[in-house]
C-alpha cells in the first residue's frame, strides 16, 4: 500500500506510484504603516526548511530542501 501523500505520477503495468508526501512551512509576514502613503513589509517563507520526500512504494524515491526565503 502506498504512503499517505498526493500522487504525482500514477505508475502502470507493474510500476508503483510516485507519492508525494506532506511537508510543513511556517511563514511570517510582518507590515508596518509609516504615513498614509507608505508601508514597510518582512516576509519570511518556509522557515523551518522541512526536507520535501517522494516516495514509491514506501521507499525515498527523492528528497530535497525548498530553502528558505525573506523578502523586505
Amino acid at each position: 500500500m502506498e504512503s499517505e501523500g498526493r500522487i504525482g505520477l500514477v505508475g502502470m503495468e507493474g510500476v508503483l506510484n510516485l507519492v508525494w508526501l506532506p511537508f510543513g512551512e511556517l511563514n511570517f509576514v510582518f507590515i508596518r504603516g509609516l504615513t498614509d502613503d507608505l508601508a514597510m513589509t518582512f516576509k519570511a517563507k518556509n522557515i523551518g526548511d522541512q526536507r520535501n520526500e517522494i516516495t514509491q512504494n514506501g521507499f525515498i524515491k527523492i528528497g530535497y530542501n525548498r530553502s528558505r526565503e525573506f523578502s523586505f
